[in-house]
């Protein structure tokens, strides 16, 4: 993943296409330092900020609103007048709040990182990022969230789905995430959980590295996280920490659930992203109407991606993903990065 959210007044934005073996890439790229001190020039009528040295954490908000839900129905009840001034700390339950987020829509979620889950909600229910080009159908299929986190991807597809006839299997194979995962999607009619992750070949016990700060960067392939870290000038003097989870192929996992047909397959899976694919059989990639992909383009990784799709009958855009501002504040995703969304269509969807 590799992407932050720093509150900032402006930035100088360019605009440029490429090509990706042929696949047009039109992306917008923010022209951005990679360390984490940032100095960025304002737009014209916006001065420049100064050195911004930290990450933007949503905390004192996500808890704020929380507080201020809570307290509103406290003034309701009559427990409190509506002038008075609650402490943080003073409720007891902000201790059990603290660990949750929620949107003032009727989402709550139980998170790891409030930071994280703050860029993944913007990325998923604001900016749509995985949904750019697939759409959704009752009765279309069921999807497959490979790389759930905590669920929020998960929640978003039962939102647009209410009808309960697809089923949404979520899979996420560190066990500190998943059991988070497990209890975001426990009361959520027609997911799974699935606490393995899936791969090109199966193992009972592959190594990974799971950082508390950032679950969504937690991955099995060691180097190349650790690279990505060192490009968001992460200090890994307290890094990640390694554990254990297993790994399935997915055509296995289609006939084990008896899966006929998947609308959408969404995979983010740190620098799996390929093998994924490859634990799909030759008879069974006719099930799959929509890919959606995270890829972290090393060694021809995404050239590798896109012409296996293509091979496979799909039509593929491929987008860059790049910094973009969001109400004051700059969602951080540095061009070094080389990360994209590929999306994947089959001509008939």
């Amino acid at each position: 993943m590799g992407k932050r959210r720093r509150d900032m007044d402006g930035c100088v934005e360019e605009r440029q296409g490429v090509l990706v073996d042929g696949v047009e890439d039109a992306a917008t790229n923010a022209t951005l330092p990679s360390s984490a001190s940032l100095l960025v020039t304002g737009p014209p009528g916006v001065s420049s900020p100064s050195p911004v040295h930290s990450h933007r954490t949503l905390t004192d908000a996500v808890s704020c609103d929380i507080r201020a839900h809570r307290d509103e129905q406290r003034v309701q009840a009559g427990e409190i007048g509506p002038d008075t001034e609650v402490a943080a700390g003073e409720d007891a339950e902000d201790m059990d709040e603290s660990k949750y987020s929620e949107d003032g829509l009727g989402l709550r979620v139980e998170h790891i990182s409030v930071e994280e889950c703050a860029f993944l909600y913007q990325e998923i229910f604001v900016r749509r990022a995985y949904m750019k080009h697939a759409t959704l159908q009752e009765g279309g299929g069921d999807i497959l969230d490979v790389g759930a986190n905590i669920g929020l991807f998960a929640l978003f597809c039962r939102q647009q789905l209410s009808g309960f006839s697809d089923k949404i299997y979520a899979f996420e194979p560190v066990e500190a995430i998943n059991s988070v995962l497990g209890r975001n999607l426990s009361d959520v009619e027609g997911t799974f959980v699935c606490r393995y992750g899936l791969g090109a070949f199966e193992s009972a016990s592959e190594t990974f590295v799971y950082y508390p700060d950032t679950p969504g960067e937690s991955s099995r392939q060691l180097a190349e996280s650790a690279a990505q870290r060192k490009i968001m000038g992460i200090d890994e003097v307290h890094g990640g920490r390694r554990c254990h989870g297993e790994i399935r192929r997915l055509s296995g996992v289609v006939r084990q659930h008896g899966i006929s047909r998947v609308q959408l397959l969404k995979v983010d899976v740190e620098g799996d992203e390929l093998l994924v694919l490859l634990g799909i059989e030759d008879e069974d990639w006719h099930i799959f109407q929509q890919v959606v992909l995270e890829v972290h383009d090393v060694e021809h990784r995404l050239a590798r991606v896109t012409a296996l799709l293509q091979r496979r009958g799909f039509k593929v855009i491929v987008e860059q993903q790049t910094s973009e501002w969001d109400d004051g504040s700059l969602l951080l995703v540095p061009l070094e990065l080389r990360l994209y969304y590929v999306h994947a269509i089959r001509a008939n969807c």
